[in-house]
């Protein structure tokens, strides 16, 4: 046999060769050449491992024909074992369900829960440091689908609905599945689709088990960082045995640990505007070559603006424009950045589960899960600041607002964040299952579920100037930023460097007095669930009617989110005239000694070569002046360049986070009552047999909104106005305003099954389905807006009108009406082919728009508009189809008999309409406060609105493995079209697109013995980056780099 040395350098050098340039490779649209080409890179991949299984199966100088003379039967095992579940879970089910199981623990092929899931049919993730994260199902993101864990819903520490995939180890599952249509029974609210991970019970298992399984990580970016991980490492050990009691009691325990620590090296270019928006600046002209109005300041300061609520004001005050199409404008970032971050990812996970058997009516069965997740980020930026002051030349389109290259005055800063999210999941649920007849049985369920989320990040801020030899203020560059010609990558030009010799490169030149700064964040999440329900179960024998099942559901979700401020001098923030004291004033001597010791921080060289040179057409930095062409900056070392900043505090002990209750916090409770009943059938149409449920849900949900504001004075002042005032709450406490919603809904469903023949099946499923709005939505923060004498209101609703909300506790469900139809071909038990047509039609739209709130102000009952997400009365609908092939040429001869695959397709199109908070259309509300009208008025938007978040209208998976009684080899290749990916937990309704993206995934396994086997997988090996746009599709937002990344594993049985 030969070495898994030399094993493991045969494929990387299969992978280099199956690798693109992607310098000169750029995928943006579902093409029909794209999937040909990447059909040929999935049988290359895979016949390139097979080949290397080949040698080394020859090496081993025995064939299974030369051993017996004749061909061997195949066992159904390994990677055969999980594609002909994929084909008996989807033929033995009444829903409409894909997914992939295996008998033996650790046996689902995949390193993540996400990539198993992007394994099934429809299915695809959103990547965030290469890893699969939120899931969309049938195109529909995650808020439209939920996660049961054996049964019941899970927390989340990110304020939605979705599940963090990352927080489960996959080794764990033995089932995983996508229930796409619903019945009664199911837990509501699953449009898209309902996700089900499942643990293996203890006595169905049926034997002991001790299986460990040791995976080594290697990022191959890792090596172009200094001093980097090498080697990352995965150990999970599994233990499953039962024990017979007394009597007929038997007791099965089942117990999971997994421990992990792998980096996710990420290379990342983005735009930021302000306060999450991306204002639109209104230009002289259509001409390609049309400034800004304003050239001085911003360009969309004040009336320039090009948003929705000064739209109508621009028609009416310039009689050349008639409609927002007549309006020239142009998209220009507050600022560009490059990032270079290390990352370093450590998680500990415990599965476990105790199954008692006192006898045959009775089965108890308590199982838990504890996760933690330890990520930590060492972020080196440099920022390109102010790009949207002083222009001086501009190249756009004015229709669309997509800007190719700007020139302004422009302020360098270098950024060194550390940051830190600890998210730990806890959960247990007790199940007890009574046969009280031989036709009645009762199941009472009763499950917890907690996460918390902590974000740490501290951040410090150095500003350049044109000169290293004196100390000064910060001084402005002359900068031009080519947005659109590096593949995502702004190339920055620098036209004037001051003329003293100035380059990124040199950490001296970061000495500004008046920018540095050490800003600390802390934001604390915490999501719980107690859920108990009751199902009955009575075979009925009644006709067609065999059994009807009933039950009840309560729940309580609750979610909060405090902290967040960053604004406490000598606390959380330390800026030049904090050095000596809290607000003490700037000391020139002071502030020069302390940068002079900070600048000796600096790193001797750029952390990390071949910088964005994924993404990126060459060096990403040019200096006009000096020649010099580089993809590096100055970068400072964090730990001695902030304990420098804050030597007169003690260094970073003396960091504060404000972690507390703030105006913005959310506090959300979600109680929901819930009841069913479901009848399942199964007779005869004709001589057709069909099966079946049909069933109605009734769910009850009762809002509880807290809102959070330091206590409000009002002074009324003759001839002046009113002056208000929100108090100190760290001294006089918060005021707490309380909203309660509720809302009651009806979900009938209907799924029939018939059998046409023994080959042939029909399946067809309607259902109304619900999808809660995410939990963050829900917040109460609204943020009343303080003023002096110098602006004081003339009527108090002036400090509420337009004032910032972080959610609306009234908003309300999206319900839909769901018909799946499809029929499935079963010509042979390792082959299928599957196609089903989908339609939803949606009765509300999310929308941005202002709404009329009451608030009490120092006693006054005062109304006011306020600005927040709201369901509008347009209708819209989302249809599609998907299609499934899988196929085994086992009945081939010889080593042909050991290829298979699965290729899988769904096509997704809906009408629905989300809109920019500013950019695109919405209501705009105003209200006399003396009568109390409310008078709505329709915005003009500039942008066209986006689809459904996580909506690709393409989805793809091509799978071609090959396996014998020793080897399997397996390549993947996931494919998506672009889509609209909302920002998590946004509050100002921002529009993000993310580029078309394809991922070829390699896997190989071999069986050293009966017990003990050898694995390698490749993830990413097209190295494929991701590219994002804001506003519009190609406006260039973000492109994000994360590399391949390997595993070479040994998995032992005993």
């Amino acid at each position: 046999m030969f070495e898994q040395t030399a094993l493991y350098k045969m494929i990387q050098s299969c992978i280099n060769n199956v690798r693109p340039d992607m310098s000169k490779t750029r995928v943006n649209t579902f093409s029909t050449g794209a999937p040909r080409a990447a059909f040929s890179r999935l049988v290359i991949a895979t016949c390139c491992t097979v080949g290397f299984v080949q040698m080394g199966w020859a090496q081993e100088g025995v064939s299974e024909e030369s051993a017996s003379g004749s061909i061997e039967e195949v066992v159904v095992t390994g990677i055969r074992e999980v594609v002909k579940s994929t084909i008996d879970i989807k033929r033995s089910s009444v829903q409409i369900v894909d997914g992939l199981s295996s008998d033996q623990i650790g046996d689902i092929p995949a390193l993540s829960v996400g990539d198993a899931l992007e394994t099934i049919t429809g299915a695809t993730s959103h990547q965030e440091n290469g890893v699969a994260t939120e899931l969309s199902v049938r195109g529909l993101g995650p808020f439209l689908g939920t996660t049961v864990v054996n049964g019941r819903e899970a927390t989340n520490g990110g304020g939605n609905r979705a599940v963090n995939f990352s927080i489960f180890p996959s080794e764990m599952f033995n089932k995983i599945a996508i229930h796409k249509s619903q019945s009664a029974e199911y837990i509501e609210g699953a449009v898209s689709g309902q996700i089900h991970l499942d643990t293996k019970r203890p006595l169905e298992f049926g034997k002991r088990l001790l299986q460990v399984d040791v995976k080594a990580a290697h990022s191959p970016d890792e090596a172009d960082i200094i001093d980097g991980q090498e080697l990352g490492s995965r150990a999970t050990v599994g233990y499953i045995d039962q024990f017979e009691l007394s009597g007929d009691a038997m007791l099965g325990v089942s117990l999971g640990i997994q421990v992990r620590d792998e980096s996710n090296p990420e290379q990342e270019y983005q735009t930021t505007s302000g306060q999450g928006r991306l204002e639109a600046c209104e230009l002289t002209s259509f001409d390609s070559n049309a400034l800004p109005l304003d050239t001085s300041g911003r360009c969309h300061d004040n009336s320039l603006s090009v948003q929705n609520d000064r739209i109508q004001g621009l028609i009416d005050s310039n009689p050349n424009y008639n409609s927002p199409s007549d309006i020239p404008f142009a998209y220009i970032p507050r600022d560009h950045r490059y990032r270079q971050n290390t990352t370093d990812d450590e998680r500990e996970a415990v599965f476990g589960s105790i199954q008692f058997q006192p006898n045959d009516r009775l089965d108890i069965m308590f199982d838990f899960q504890y996760s933690e997740r330890d990520q930590r980020e060492m972020r080196r930026d440099l920022q390109w600041g102010s790009t949207q002051e002083d222009i001086s030349a501009l190249t756009s389109n004015p229709s669309t607002g997509i800007v190719t290259s700007s020139v302004s005055e422009t302020t360098i800063h270098s950024y060194t964040t550390d940051f830190q999210r600890l998210e730990e999941y806890q959960g247990f649920g007790l199940n007890v299952d009574f046969l009280i007849t031989d036709r009645l049985t009762l199941n009472l369920d009763y499950a917890e579920s907690e996460t918390t989320r902590t974000e740490t990040d501290i951040e410090l801020r150095l500003g350049a100037t044109d000169n290293n030899l004196v100390g000064g203020n910060r001084d402005d560059f002359t900068v031009q930023l080519d947005t659109q010609a590096g593949g995502g990558v702004a190339m920055a030009t620098i036209l004037n460097d001051g003329g003293n010799g100035f380059e990124v490169t040199d950490p001296s030149y970061f000495n500004a007095r008046d920018r540095g700064r050490v800003r600390a964040r802390q934001i604390a999440r915490e999501n719980t669930l107690d859920a108990f329900r009751a199902d009955l179960t009575w075979d009925a024998d009644m006709g067609a009617i065999h059994t009807v099942k009933a039950g009840t559901r309560v729940s309580t979700m609750a979610y909060s989110q405090l902290g967040g401020l960053r604004n406490a001098p000598g606390q959380s923030l330390f800026e030049d005239e904090d050095l000596v004291s809290p607000n003490g004033g700037a000391n020139n001597d002071v502030t020069d000694a302390v940068l002079s010791n900070v600048l000796a921080c600096a790193n001797s060289q750029f952390p990390e070569s071949g910088f964005l040179s994924n993404v990126a057409s060459g060096d990403i930095i040019n200096n006009a002046s000096s020649g010099s062409s580089v993809s590096e900056y100055a970068t400072f070392d964090f730990d001695c360049a902030v304990d420098a900043w804050l030597v007169n505090y003690g260094g970073q002990s003396a960091i504060q986070f404000q972690n507390g209750i703030t105006s913005g916090t959310t506090d959300v409770e979600e109680d929901t009552t819930s009841f069913y009943v479901q009848a399942e059938f199964d007779s005869m149409w004709g001589d057709t047999p069909i099966r079946g449920n049909f069933g109605v849900r009734y769910v009850d949900t009762e809002i509880t909104s807290v809102g959070y504001r330091g206590p409000i004075t009002v002074e009324e002042i003759d001839g002046v106005g009113f002056v208000v005032t929100e108090g100190d709450a760290s001294i006089s406490g918060f005021e707490t305003d309380t909203q309660v919603s509720s809302y009651q809904e009806w979900l009938p469903s209907l799924t029939v099954v018939a059998d046409v023949n023994d080959d042939l099946v029909f399946r067809m499923g309607a259902f109304r389905g619900m999808s809660r709005p995410d939990p963050h939505s829900y917040g109460n923060g609204r943020a009343v807006q303080d003023n002096d004498e110098t602006n004081a209101y003339t009527s108090l609703s002036e400090a509420i009108n337009g004032i910032s909300a972080t959610g609306n506790p009234y908003l309300k469900p999206i319900l839909s009406n769901n018909l799946d139809v499809g029929l499935e071909w079963y010509p042979s038990e390792s082959t299928m082919i599957a196609g089903l047509a989908y339609w939803k039609s949606f009765n509300a739209q999310f929308q941005t728009a202002a709404q009329v709130e009451s608030f009490n102000l120092d006693g006054n009952r005062v109304q006011g508009v306020v600005e927040t997400t709201q369901l509008s009365d347009d209708t819209s609908t989302i249809k599609g189809f998907e299609v499934t092939a899988i196929h085994s040429f086992d009945y081939l001869p010889g080593f042909w008999s050991g290829f298979g695959g699965k290729i899988s397709y769904n096509y997704a199109d809906s009408d629905f309409e989300y809109e920019d908070q500013y950019g695109g259309d919405g209501v705009g509300v105003s209200i006399d406060q003396d009568t109390g009208e409310v008078t709505q008025t329709p915005l003009l938007g500039i942008l066209p609105p986006a689809n459904l978040f996580g909506l690709s209208e393409n989805v793809s998976s091509m799978q071609l493995y090959w396996s014998n009684d020793k080897w399997y080899a397996q390549a993947i290749h996931n494919r998506r079209s672009g889509y609209f990916q909302q920002f998590t937990r946004d509050a100002f309704g921002r529009v993000r697109y993310t580029d078309s993206n394809a991922r070829l995934d390699l896997r190989l396994r071999y069986k050293l013995t009966d017990n003990i086997r050898i694995s390698f997988e490749a993830k990413n090996i097209l190295d494929e980056a991701r590219r994002d746009s804001r506003a519009i599709d190609g406006n260039a937002y973000q492109a994000l780099s994360f590399g391949p990344r390997l595993f070479l594993g040994l998995t032992a049985k005993f």
